[in-house]
């Protein structure tokens, strides 16, 4: 599977599950597009989380093959928006994606106060998703 099929395989999930709850702009990393950012980014329920997609590892013949990495450029804006305070994090399925999103729902109070970030963060660590 490429990058790109997984990445759509996650916006179709996400939108069927959320609806007018969320809005999902796709970073096609064009010309137009600053080098690094992330291909996702995501408005739900007015918090900020935006996703780089990378392919999950796989297994053949009972070894593990590791797929890409965020490059240096794309931890660094990873890094810059989790400064900004937005949610960010590398997903390899769309399993992750819907992860992300029900825990931000679970851990902040959609109708005004949000819980803090860092306890949002640490939850999705404890899920094994690589956060910022």
């Amino acid at each position: 599977m490429k990058e790109s099929a997984l990445q759509s395989k996650i916006i179709k999930k996400l939108r069927d599950k959320y609806g007018e709850l969320i809005d999902i702009t796709n970073n096609h990393g064009s010309a137009m597009s600053a080098a690094g950012t992330p291909d996702l980014h995501i408005c739900f329920c007015g918090i900020f989380i935006t996703m780089e997609i990378k392919l999950p590892d796989r297994v053949d013949n009972g070894v593990t093959k590791k797929q890409t990495e965020p490059t240096a450029l794309q931890n660094k804006r990873l890094i810059k928006l989790t400064n900004a305070r937005a949610i960010a994090a590398v997903i390899r399925s769309a399993e992750d994606a819907l992860a992300v999103i029900e825990i931000v729902n679970d851990n902040y109070n959609i109708s005004g106060i949000d819980r803090d970030q860092q306890h949002v963060r640490r939850i999705l660590k404890s899920f094994k998703i690589p956060v910022y």
